[in-house]
């Protein structure tokens, strides 16, 4: 009983898999959910998981706290790899301020 439960829920996940880029999305129509996967699948085409995993060592590599040099070198970093894939980017200036919890 146990085996043939095991097969049916294999099945059941298989074929949901298989039809996953078939599958309405909430709040699109059909033809509209098709553009959406294939847009999406565009995105997933240009991701190269190298420049992913590069990225992260480059971001991680020291610790960057809030005001910390190498919080202010990744903002620069991520404005350059902004401005390389076409947005107009640049970094705003500003004064934090400190916020009390309690009473």
């Amino acid at each position: 009983m146990f085996r043939r439960f095991a097969v049916l829920l294999t099945l059941v996940f298989l074929a949901s898999a298989l039809t996953a880029e078939e599958k309405a999305i909430f709040g699109f129509t059909p033809a509209n959910a098709s553009k959406e996967h294939a847009l999406e699948a565009q995105f997933d085409a240009k991701l190269n998981r190298d420049d992913l995993r590069a990225w992260m060592k480059r971001l991680s590599a020291r610790p960057h706290h809030l005001g910390s040099a190498y919080d202010h070198d990744n903002a620069l970093f991520l404005e350059s790899l902004f401005k390389s894939w076409g947005y107009d980017t640049h970094i705003m200036g500003g004064e934090y301020t400190e916020v009390e919890f309690g009473g």
